[in-house]
């Protein structure tokens, strides 16, 4: 888990990911729309993973809204498993990022120069199948493990979106921690 110095807290796994080239960054107003729709993006699927904490005379209430909850998120994965089926999500791939870059296996796209900028679209949860949609410039290389993987800097990233970012990848860590203890 290196990325580079001060990369804070990394995710490492396997989600869909759609990587492109762009000639360059969108101008500063559409990179605003960008960084909005990522944001309510990640309040969502944050704000999904939520518990709903139990508590006296809202007992009944929480147990209606957990079943609710339920419900939605199944219809959510079967949407999901619908669209992943159609081709119209990218397949699983392994993956690294923190809140400031993200790391690929090298060799999967060799069309981004370094130096080049690329619009990278995540998917963070399978239920969910909107992308986090972020910029980066291809920036070097890491080895890994003796694994040589293609580093890219996010860039044109708010500090709302970055912050929220960082959470996520603090609460998958959390959840990796707490299933190893189970186990």
């Amino acid at each position: 888990m290196t990325l580079a110095a001060g990369s804070g807290m990394v995710y490492e796994g396997s989600l869909p990911l759609l990587l492109e080239p762009v000639a360059a960054l969108p101008p500063p107003s559409q990179l605003t729309l960008v960084n909005e729709s990522n944001e309510l993006l990640l309040t969502n699927v944050l704000m999904m993973d939520d518990k709903h904490e139990q508590g006296g005379e809202y007992d009944e209430l929480l147990q209606e809204i957990k079943r609710q909850d339920i419900k939605l998120r199944l219809v959510m994965d079967l949407l999901g498993m619908l669209l992943m089926q159609h081709n119209l999500l990218p397949q699983p791939s392994a993956v690294r990022f923190s809140g400031e870059q993200l790391s690929l296996p090298d060799g999967r796209h060799p069309e981004i120069v370094d130096g080049g900028f690329a619009k990278c679209s995540l998917y963070l949860d399978a239920s969910v199948p909107k992308p986090l949609v972020l910029f980066a410039q291809a920036n070097g290389q890491e080895t890994v493990s003796g694994e040589e993987w293609r580093l890219f800097a996010f860039t044109g990233t708010g500090q709302a979106v970055q912050d929220l970012l960082e959470k996520f990848i603090f609460r998958q860590h959390r959840r990796t921690v707490a299933q190893q203890r189970r186990h």
